[in-house]
């Protein structure tokens, strides 16, 4: 009876918990991104990372993209990282159950016969013992100190994947912004060499009307520094190239990657008006803080639990036999079981001080959630905001450069036609060609906005599942 009331109270105060309940920080942010447009429906919180790079339409990034995901030295280590984490998990969900180990065990003594107490001389001076048992320990978890432990590791166990995904959007933004830097690049080497070529010809039509005596010396030395600018402006850019082509070899972990030249940009997605400000939700650092916030939550119930007096079963059984034919007889059986309470009396406050310690820290963690979701949304809003100023400045800038063609093509004519001097031309070619490059420019920081959009929403603006 006395046995049963005990294992009755055992089971029900293992149900008890000194673990604060665990409630989500409030962080008070508009509804959508912005707030005079309307809003969308709410993206469902997605797991991993969708493969958002897809929607710029090359399948030469899409194989990069997957391949720094799969071979970069950064992913390789998160993955490590993430099986750590999950080894440590196992480690503290062990502690759940009874540990049971198995002794096996022979022992010879001989006594001494000069020893302070003389040996019987019915007895034998040679002994032999041999044993085998099974033991068992178990912690009972009254005041949930191994379920703490156990919710602790399991919210690091996320968060180490979590952690990861943070690892591989950002590897794969990097793919793509240097995969766009050497398109862009691309495309400015292929306007310079043909503002080159232009300033050549303009070159050649005025040594010929010097030749002529239509042009004066001074006109000839005049178009010189137009063609030296390009040619420096064209070494400047092949530079970069190289650099981007360089750090596109990292990225990939294929050291002395070269790439085919391609001047052709893509389309910059369009975005949706009114993106909700749940989609943060699929944002991998917020999910990392705030399952670092649940660690950090559980081990103030593991801290404590430390207050309270420790429960433990101990039993073992076995067998214990002089020879070992009768080891196993039923007379050789041995059996044990205790119970063992250790409650703390005196320490000093040390324990306190360790429920302080991971209080505060568990307030530093919050502190830090909140923050990161701040950082989130104003990350989301920059990024809603170049794009927007970046497609704006695109179209003004493709008017521009339509209207300096025209230009240069009326300018070209009327110098031809003798009514204008060349050096007018060169003037009118140096504005298009400056026009065209900052248009280029500006198409390649809207999708590198784009491409920060993708990152600060956690992967784009699509419904997951």
């Amino acid at each position: 009876m006395m046995k049963t009331a005990m294992t009755s109270a055992a089971l029900l105060l293992s149900a008890c918990t000194v673990a604060p309940t665990y409630e989500r920080p409030s962080v008070k942010l508009p509804q959508t991104y912005q707030a005079a447009q309307t809003a969308v429906e709410d993206a469902p919180a997605a797991v991993g990372m969708s493969p958002w790079w897809e929607v710029l339409g090359d399948a030469q990034l899409n194989l990069w993209v997957n391949r720094a995901l799969a071979q970069s030295p950064q992913t390789q280590a998160a993955a490590a990282r993430v099986q750590e984490a999950d080894a440590l998990m196992r480690q503290a969900g062990a502690a759940l159950f009874p540990e049971v180990n198995l002794s096996v065990g022979g022992v010879n003594n001989q006594v001494t016969q000069l020893g302070a107490v003389p040996v019987s001389p019915s007895l034998p001076v040679a002994r032999t013992d041999r044993a085998v048992s099974l033991s068992t320990s178990y912690e009972l978890d009254v005041w949930g100190k191994v379920r703490s432990a156990d919710q602790a590791a399991r919210a690091q166990a996320l968060s180490s994947r979590y952690a990861q995904a943070t690892v591989q959007t950002t590897l794969a933004a990097s793919v793509v912004q240097a995969w766009l830097s050497l398109r862009s690049l691309d495309a400015q080497i292929a306007v310079t060499r043909d503002s080159l070529r232009n300033r050549q010809e303009a070159a050649a039509i005025i040594a010929k009307r010097q030749a002529g005596g239509l042009a004066s010396e001074v006109d000839v030395q005049a178009a010189q520094p137009a063609l030296l600018a390009l040619q420096a402006q064209s070494a400047d850019l092949l530079r970069q190239r190289a650099l981007s082509e360089n750090l596109l070899g990292v990225l990939l972990n294929s050291p002395g990657l070269t790439v085919d030249s391609d001047v052709v940009l893509p389309a910059a997605p369009t975005v949706p008006a009114g993106l909700p400000s749940s989609l943060l939700n699929d944002r991998p650092d917020v999910r990392d803080a705030e399952a670092q916030l649940i660690a950090a939550n559980a081990r103030i119930g593991l801290a404590r639990a430390a207050l309270f007096p420790a429960l433990s079963l101990t039993a073992a059984a076995g067998s214990q036999s002089a020879d070992l034919s009768n080891l196993f007889k039923p007379e050789a059986f041995t059996f044990s079981l205790g119970l063992n309470i250790l409650a703390p009396i005196f320490d000093a406050g040390r324990r306190d001080a360790v429920v302080a310690q991971v209080t505060a820290q568990q307030q530093q963690v919050a502190a830090n959630y909140r923050q990161t979701v701040l950082n989130a949304f104003r990350d989301a809003r920059d990024a809603l905001s170049n794009t927007e100023q970046q497609a704006a400045a695109e179209r003004s800038l493709q008017a521009q450069q339509q209207s300096l063609q025209a230009s240069v093509r009326l300018t070209q004519l009327r110098v031809n036609a003798g009514l204008v001097a060349p050096l007018v031309l060169l003037d009118a070619q140096r504005n298009l060609n400056e026009a065209e490059l900052s248009l280029v420019r500006a198409r390649a920081a809207r999708l590198a906005a784009a491409v920060d959009l993708f990152k600060a929403l956690g992967g784009g603006w699509q419904p997951r599942s």
